[in-house]
């Protein structure tokens, strides 16, 4: 537990580490990246198939819309997941040990807290977008400590504090979640075997009533899309995803050092194979100074695992993230070409849920809590070995330079690359005169998920028009990725749009026949940005039909009405 003054310093910490990485993307406006956008108003979820664990967050992001900027609301969320990526290691540091009061102890978590936050995985998963994928990561550490602390004290408190964390980390990924029930549910099948083994039944039944009664809890709460998906499992995203989504979705390796080398790495994200992930820094195109630092951060994780697993107090917590290692290095390689393909394949073919984690990667995030918790060990156990106090502090922050080197690129705002921007005038004119429809539903074009915004200094941005008009707006949820175009859960009117919007080939005639059907579906505007103006496939013929009218031209941005 720690001290009042300890918990004060590691607040501090925190919060300076928050800062140092955010940077200029701390001042107003928002910060746009791929799957991270955010507008003026976020809409209602409907509970369908389709509804995932974060149905709680979109209610809270709806109605706090009506209360703060949606500028502002994303930067509370930013600077609270950075504030807890660097606060919870570090104050769930597995190898703590509150009777020994080393220099090396107290320095501990501090390294745990840098080894986990400045690495490849947060870079790439935080270039890409991916908010909801950090919140989740940055409540990892605590629900492994809780799942270590439950077999210590086997008490009521330590059971429910498994799936208290089990359920918040649900709230952001489901990805997650399935991971951290898979971990509990692994460890809780040996210790029931190990108990079982010793014969010690009073602790098997204490154990097993504690965990059934907070499981079932768990359950309860999560009712909420437990029950529709159930229902409905055979519509649901998990419907759709095939090989075609693996293999786009693979890990992706590394040209010198392999699949299973860039995974050891925390690197392997699917999107480098993809070509605008060239568009951002990586610490790898120096292939000489990004190998001396792996080297030197895999030779203190090495050094903290052989310490921890030779340690008689410590052996148990060493072994427990020895085979998480194993695993999530098992997992992570996925459907890329390695030895363990073949395991990928099996779970995929064989274990219904399996095929949602298409994007294997998202494992290396328990290489990373694995390589931390190590690392801050063997750090501990160097800065113990120095003789003098001055000794001590300047091997401990030469040490904690290793992962800022590794990968600098997170720092002062990802390098700068994420600068805050605002919505053009022209947009908030336009959507002025559909406010005052109270009936109004638009189709947006570009027809496309992903596309080049220009007021977002041309990044490849995830499709904004939901989170800024106040209109119902039907858009294009087209991945365009490999094979793939769309995730599933579109309903057949979209369909029929986007049939209707990607055909090129329209006579005049029928550009009115395809129009007439849109007016069928209630659609009565089309808003129409030029951001792709002569780069867009679609050449959106069905505008040619008399039956189109040009309502209001502003600048970049056109309204039409049907």
């Amino acid at each position: 537990m720690l001290t009042m003054t300890a918990n004060r310093k590691l607040i501090i910490f925190s919060a300076l580490g928050t800062i140092i990485v955010l940077w200029q993307m701390l001042l107003p406006g928002y910060v746009l990246t791929l799957d991270m956008v955010f507008g003026p108003q976020a809409s209602w979820p409907t509970l369908s198939a389709f509804t995932t664990s974060s149905y709680p967050i979109e209610i809270f992001l709806y109605f706090t819309s009506f209360v703060l900027p949606g500028w502002l609301i994303q930067k509370i969320i930013l600077l609270a997941i950075f504030f807890l990526l660097f606060y919870l290691p570090a104050r769930f540091y597995l190898f703590a040990e509150p009777k020994e009061k080393s220099l090396g102890q107290t320095y501990a978590p501090y390294a745990v807290a840098l080894f986990y936050v400045i690495n490849p995985f947060v870079y790439e998963r935080f270039m890409a977008g991916q908010w909801m994928i950090l919140a989740a990561y940055c409540l990892m550490p605590a629900f492994v400590f809780s799942v270590v602390d439950f077999y210590r004290r086997k008490t009521w408190l330590s059971a429910l504090a498994v799936f208290v964390w089990l359920f918040l980390i649900g709230l952001f990924s489901l990805h997650f979640l399935v991971m951290g029930t898979l971990i509990f549910t692994v460890s809780y099948i040996l210790f029931l075997v190990w108990t079982m083994t010793l014969k010690q039944w009073p602790v098997f039944w204490s154990a097993g009533v504690k965990i059934l009664s907070s499981a079932l809890g768990f359950l309860l709460i999560s009712s909420y899309w437990l029950v529709p998906y159930t229902l409905s499992a055979k519509s649901s995203a998990l419907a759709v995803i095939n090989q075609a989504h693996w293999t786009a979705f693979r890990t992706a390796g590394d040209s010198l050092f392999g699949l299973v080398g860039n995974v050891v790495a925390l690197y392997g994200f699917w999107p480098e194979h993809e070509p605008w992930i060239k568009s951002i820094l990586f610490p790898k195109n120096n292939y000489g100074w990004w190998l001396f630092f792996l080297v030197l951060t895999l030779v203190l994780v090495f050094l903290g695992a052989r310490i921890g697993l030779y340690n008689s107090k410590t052996r148990r917590r060493s072994i427990f993230l020895a085979i998480l290692f194993l695993l999530a290095l098992i997992f992570s390689c996925g459907y890329g070409e390695s030895i363990f393909k073949p395991i990928t394949v099996y779970l995929f073919e064989h274990v219904g849920f399996w095929s949602g984690f298409r994007d294997t990667e998202k494992w290396s995030s328990l290489i990373a809590l694995v390589y931390a918790m190590f690392a801050g060990l063997g750090i501990g156990y160097l800065v113990d070995r120095c003789r003098s106090i001055e000794l001590k502090n300047v091997f401990f922050f030469s040490l904690c330079l290793l992962p800022l080197f590794y990968t600098p690129y997170i720092l002062f705002g990802f390098w700068g690359q994420l600068k805050t921007v605002w919505y053009p005038d022209s947009w908030s004119q336009l959507n002025n005169l559909l406010r005052a429809d109270k009936d109004c539903k638009a189709i947006f074009l570009p027809w496309h998920q992903y596309y080049s915004l220009s007021f977002n200094n041309k990044k490849l941005t995830n499709n904004v028009s939901r989170l800024f008009f106040n209109c119902q707006i039907v858009d294009g949820r087209n991945m365009e990725l490999g094979e793939i175009v769309s995730q599933g859960g579109n309903g057949p009117e979209y369909d029929q749009v986007e049939a209707i919007v990607t055909y090129n080939k329209y006579t005049s005639e029928q550009a009115d026949a395809a129009v007439a059907k849109l007016k069928a579906l209630g659609i009565k505007y089309v808003i129409l940005s030029m951001d792709l103006e002569r780069r867009d496939p679609y050449r959106y013929t069905f505008l040619k039909s008399k039956l189109v009218r040009v309502q209001a031209n502003f600048s970049g941005i056109h309204l039409l009405s049907l």
